[in-house]
């Protein structure tokens, strides 16, 4: 049961109008970066940074979930991806390397952080100094169903005005996301956790 809900974030993920190829060009990754994917789900979004950062990247899968998690090790052991990482996630403690993050990526799940400024606070302490926090969460424009009945969205103003809270500015904003938004958060001078 648990291989087939991970399975099923998957398959979300990877339908065409949520346009993942886009998303993951969009995050500029190079050979050699590190990248925390929290809430990475069945891992997705893992694998194909993987594939973009290397053998001489890492990929961190972060999630609450460890069913999720023990997919992802499976899946990348069976596909020979050395360079991901599985880190369980409980509360705002993550096992990440301070200072060693390229980028932070939060695919629709930013609407569950019961306190993001104090997360995203938490969060600069791991990033480079030209590190990027990227986030895409389901717009309040939303039309009906689940995500809406549900609260699964965030107006964008309110992710921006968290951020600036917690040391950061937005740095990129891009509206090729039908449903969602996407936007790029760099560290503000002297908030870098130091």
């Amino acid at each position: 049961m648990a291989n087939l809900m991970a399975k099923m974030f998957n398959w979300e993920a990877s339908r065409p109008k949520y346009m993942a190829d886009e998303i993951v060009e969009r995050l500029h990754l190079r050979e050699g970066d590190a990248v925390a994917d929290i809430g990475s789900g069945g891992g997705f979004f893992t694998f194909l940074a993987s594939a973009k950062v290397g053998e001489n990247g890492t990929v961190y899968a972060v999630d609450t979930n460890g069913s999720n998690l023990a997919f992802i090790e499976t899946q990348a052991a069976k596909n020979g991806l050395g360079n991901v990482k599985t880190v369980h996630a409980e509360g705002e403690d993550l096992d990440l390397p301070e200072g060693g993050i390229d980028r932070v990526f939060l695919r629709n799940v930013y609407h569950h952080l019961e306190e993001p400024v104090s997360y995203f606070g938490g969060i600069r302490k791991f990033l480079k100094p030209d590190g990027k926090v990227v986030i895409i969460d389901h717009s309040e424009t939303t039309k009906g169903g689940f995500v809406r009945f549900f609260k699964h969205c965030t107006p964008e103003e309110d992710i921006v005005k968290a951020l600036a809270q917690s040391g950061f500015k937005l740095s990129e904003k891009a509206d090729f996301l039908p449903s969602q938004s996407f936007l790029v958060f760099e560290m503000t001078e002297g908030s870098d956790g130091a």
